[in-house]
């Protein structure tokens, strides 16, 4: 699984999310590097390199042998961007790849990035005629997720869904009620947090699918990473929507 680590919302380079990720993987007891590979190393030089994963770290994470698996997948769900990173699971070692994924980064425009800005867009009817917010995998959109809903967010703030996250955690509301973008005026359609979580969960999906035609995504080894301030109900909630956007009923939420 890859974490994306940010700062005032920039991504960084993808080695050092490679390094950064391996560092959270393998930070737990359970599952340090040094049980793969004998390594003892955690200096930042390390996490340079490419970063090699074990050929059976699906059995290190408790999941089933799933033998037309073809992948194991590493999505983090951030608050400010998500990324999906996958490796073959019948090589030893593999080398990480990170997923590009297609989004708009402008209306009627698609251009593939290597992480994905957690922000919904709920466009109003006129900005989605002529198929202006289809992607490659989908038609007649109504609503933006990614860059051009990031940009959106600055220009129309209440049709923009942000810190979708954070709202999982947040108690005192109904998670599952259509409350956000929270004070939006009553015109503007409203959705859950756990239906922004599986939106930005969908479109991964259909990154990967549109990539990856002959490997289903719920026919992989996939891990979903969260925080681990989470509480039972922030995660149920997360699973929720997950299985909803098309992962398997056995990934694994680390």
């Amino acid at each position: 699984a890859v974490a994306l680590h940010t700062r005032a919302g920039k991504p960084r380079n993808a080695r050092c999310r490679v390094g950064r990720a391996r560092n959270r993987l393998f930070g737990s007891s359970h599952l340090r590097k040094s049980s793969f590979d004998g390594s003892h190393s955690t200096g930042a030089s390390k996490f340079e390199e490419p970063y090699r994963m074990p050929g059976y770290l699906p059995a290190a994470l408790g999941m089933k042998r799933n033998m037309d698996a073809t992948y194991i997948i590493g999505i983090d769900l951030g608050t400010t961007n998500c990324v999906l990173a996958y490796a073959p699971v019948s090589e030893e070692s593999a080398e990480i790849q990170l997923l590009d994924i297609p989004q708009l980064v402008a209306a009627g425009t698609v251009e593939a990035r290597p992480s994905l800005p957690s922000f919904l867009y709920l466009a109003p009817a006129h900005e989605t005629a002529g198929g202006a917010l289809d992607l490659p995998w989908a038609t007649g959109q109504t609503f933006a997720v990614g860059e051009y809903a990031r940009r959106q967010g600055a220009e129309v703030p209440d049709r923009t869904v942000v810190a979708a996250k954070s709202w999982l955690c947040h108690s005192r509301v109904d998670r599952r009620r259509p409350i956000l973008p929270w004070g939006a005026p009553d015109e503007v359609p409203k959705v859950s947090p756990v239906t922004a979580t599986q939106r930005y969960l969908e479109h991964l999906v259909g990154a990967w699918h549109h990539a990856n035609p002959d490997a289903p995504l719920a026919e992989q080894h996939v891990v979903l990473t969260v925080p681990a301030s989470f509480d039972a109900a922030a995660r149920e909630l997360t699973r929720e929507a997950a299985l909803a956007a098309g992962l398997p009923e056995d990934f694994v939420l680390l």
